[in-house]
């Protein structure tokens, strides 16, 4: 299998070096394979140490994104890469040496008899991480951070799934060109999902495959998460409106959860408005068993608050953009009304 790996970076010079390092060690003899840099006009000086990696290598193709967006810039890799296959991986990922090897392997046996569009892999933190970023990645390896999406948990067997993040995947690029490749109208957000849904919808199969996780250098401070987790639930938002799927539990739950705690202060009036605060003494014991379990007790109070911050932030910021959507829906109705002569 050939294949062009493909990395979209905007100012990632704290992090580009670590991933073409990663990737050059790539211990790959089953076929050719190249990497593609899609560049979003890097105000740092990612576009230079990717200039110096091209140096040692020819390997390495750099190619500008004029329109500095995540979804046209994954068409402009669909578009120039040289290879079948195309698999991606983040800026601020480091994968191991048998990476293309695993998804590569795990594409040909899967491929008897199936449908299959792409497979991927887990991604957790790397090992000198800080005690916040360690905590992340507990949060996301746990149903309730993450709701058994391949994002965050790193399941440890083969497993059929509906969306695989395009830090770690790799796809058969003549099928992303039958479906039209990545929506640009998704710009920076989710739009691997959708297009993963898209492909869900045609009859491929996508599955995540264990022991092939990348180190992915999760946000360091509590502001940037939160910032990422705000975005997350916006995403959400509008894919779940676009698919139709308010029947998922990523979208029904976290929406319950906003539009019950709105309630809350309306526990004068009854009890049961006070009920949804009994989410903080459960997710107090949830979070000891998850410290207990993977033997982190010291990281008790960060994975904690990520809980409480995320879901808070995530679960509103979807209540707000659902809301958001509704409203432009209702005035773009009532404008076609206003518009059919009588």
């Amino acid at each position: 299998m050939d294949i062009s790996v493909c990395i979209l970076t905007y100012n990632e010079e704290k992090n580009i070096g670590d991933c073409l390092k990663s990737i050059l060690g790539q211990e790959y003899p089953g076929g050719a394979w190249e990497v593609l840099v899609i560049d979003g006009i890097s105000t740092d000086k990612t576009i230079e140490i990717v200039k110096e990696f091209q140096k040692t290598t020819e390997r390495i193709k750099l190619l500008i994104n004029e329109k500095r967006k995540i979804a046209p810039g994954r068409n402009i890799a669909i578009g120039e890469s040289r290879y079948p296959f195309i698999a991606f991986t983040d800026a601020d990922c480091i994968v191991p040496k048998d990476w293309l090897c695993k998804l590569s392997g795990a594409y040909k046996d899967l491929l008897y008899n199936n449908i299959i569009a792409g497979v991927g892999g887990g991604n957790v933190p790397p090992p000198e991480s800080s005690k916040f970023t360690m905590a992340i990645g507990l949060y996301l390896n746990s149903f309730l951070g993450s709701f058994n999406s391949p994002q965050g948990r790193n399941f440890p067997y083969v497993k059929k799934v509906i969306s695989l993040p395009c830090l770690n995947v790799l796809y058969n690029k003549s099928i992303l060109k039958e479906i039209g490749g990545f929506d640009e109208m998704m710009g920076n957000i989710s739009e691997d999902q959708d297009i993963n849904f898209r492909l869900n919808k045609r009859g491929y199969n996508l599955y995540f495959i264990p022991s092939v996780a990348v180190y992915h250098k999760m946000r360091s401070d509590l502001l940037g998460w939160l910032k990422n987790m705000a975005l997350y639930g916006k995403g959400r938002a509008i894919i779940s409106f676009r698919h139709s799927l308010f029947a998922n539990m990523f979208f029904v739950l976290p929406l319950l959860f906003a539009v019950s705690m709105s309630l809350v202060p309306l526990g004068f009036i009854n009890l049961l408005f006070l009920s949804p605060l009994l989410y903080f003494p459960f997710i107090v014991l949830y979070t000891l068993i998850i410290s207990i379990k993977h033997k982190k007790i010291n990281l008790f109070l960060y994975i904690l608050g990520i809980f409480v911050m995320t879901h808070f932030v995530y679960a509103f910021n979807l209540l707000s953009k659902s809301l958001e959507i509704i409203y432009n829906e209702v005035r773009k109705k009532l404008s076609l009304t206003k518009d059919i002569p009588k």
